[in-house]
């Protein structure tokens, strides 16, 4: 049994320095010799992903098929607009690709649970230690393009980008193993509460009010390991906030009749009109561009030819800065298509456990990605990494005992 266990531990121990190469904190892209290890690392484990496909393509999910079919769609795209930048996004994408699969077979089957911890622990330290870095540095860590102050998960917008995720998986595994909420989640959940009001970022500040909200209405309703009353948070949910939430606000922007809600939650996050102004002229030049690229988009580019492009100069506007539009400006309405595609098939394979409260914590992690989706960039490697990870979530109510909803009818 001693020896189960050590080798149980082992195994852990690599899939944790595993993430320390897949998941990046920005500060680290300055160390150019990590960056050259985890360069290798990369390449090795995109190796092994393409033996571990050729060997058994039937053990990857339906999620992650889609993922790859969006980085092909992508692909197609980046071959028709900038065929000069295929293999740059070749080599980039290849390692997402990879990332996903090993994400996908390590939250899959008997060892779902203990694997989830282990990307939890990492987030975890990554927080922490970006919490350190915000008060040992006010003034931040160092400078990079437009941003003055950089800390160790990057500048004050990108952080909220991990902390979500980190806090979802949190409860999601308090959940599952505990039916109630952990000391270690009230440990995390403060630590984000603390580098938030630190930061001051208005999109960090909307996102934990948004899923404070979302989890006192879960937390209302729950019962033990079951969930009561009317289920607010699904995939499909999210998928509609974010493109009502685009028509509406980038609609009315655009068309110079600024919702009233949207000036004020502007103005008490301390932004002023000038705000949603760039955020206007950038939306103005991605809709340009997407209307005379209708069905296969623009494909891959640099952020500087992303922000000569939407807004005639660089550092300003490297991305559409909206979910919908990122997906449309990236591949067209093919690539539109293949992501509804993904959410309707996370949010079909839930539907039998809904009754389970954790279920509910995926569909506002993905209503959150989806709300700060509406004025920044999100469609990157957090929200395939939510994909990935909701769309497994079964295995880790199986692998716990939470019965589905047809063991409940026969019983």
């Amino acid at each position: 049994m001693r020896e189960n266990k050590w080798c149980m531990s082992k195994k852990s121990a690599l899939l944790f320095i595993a993430f320390c190469f897949w998941i990046v904190p920005t500060y680290l892209y300055n160390v150019s010799a990590f960056m050259l290890i985890a360069n290798l690392f990369g390449y090795t484990a995109i190796l092994l992903c393409m033996i571990g496909i050729l060997k058994n393509p039937r053990d990857c999910s339906l999620v992650f098929w889609l993922i790859v079919l969006s980085v092909v769609a992508q692909g197609i795209s980046t071959a028709m607009a900038n065929p000069d930048l295929l293999s740059t996004y070749a080599r980039q994408y290849a390692k997402t690709i990879a990332f996903c699969y090993f994400l996908d077979k390590f939250t899959k089957g008997d060892r779902a649970t203990k694997n989830i911890n282990v990307l939890l622990h990492y987030l975890e330290m990554m927080i922490f230690i970006n919490l350190a870095t915000l008060i040992v540095f006010p003034n931040g860590m160092y400078t990079s393009g437009v941003y003055s102050s950089n800390y160790w998960m990057g500048y004050d917008n990108t952080h909220i980008r991990w902390q979500i995720p980190a806090l979802a998986i949190s409860f999601i595994y308090s959940f599952a193993t505990k039916q109630k909420i952990t000391i270690r989640t009230w440990v995390l959940t403060l630590a984000v509460l603390l580098s938030t009001l630190i930061i001051g970022s208005g999109t960090a500040t909307i996102a934990v009010i948004v899923f404070a909200i979302g989890m006192i209405y879960i937390l209302l309703g729950k019962r033990q390991d079951k969930e009561k009353g009317i289920k607010l948070f699904t995939p499909l949910a999210a998928l509609i906030v974010s493109i009502v939430g685009t028509i509406v606000v980038v609609g009315g922007t655009i068309m110079g009749s600024q919702i009233e809600i949207v000036e004020r939650i502007a103005s008490a996050l301390g932004k002023d009109s000038a705000t949603l102004t760039g955020r206007n002229y950038i939306w103005v030049g991605s809709l340009t561009a997407i209307q005379n690229n209708l069905l296969w988009g623009l494909g891959y580019e640099t952020s500087d030819m992303t922000s000569m492009r939407l807004v005639n100069t660089t550092g300003y506007g490297s991305s559409p800065h909206n979910l919908c539009l990122e997906v449309l400006y990236n591949g067209g309405i093919v690539l539109a298509v293949i992501i509804v595609l993904i959410y309707l098939a996370i949010h079909f394979r839930l539907v039998k456990y809904k009754d389970v409260p954790l279920i509910s914590v995926c569909g506002l992690w993905l209503l959150i990605i989806s709300v700060m989706g509406i004025t920044e960039p999100q469609y990157s490697s957090q929200l395939r990494l939510a994909w990935i990870i909701i769309g497994n979530i079964p295995y880790l109510c199986q692998e716990n005992g939470l019965l589905i909803m047809e063991e409940r009818k026969r019983e």
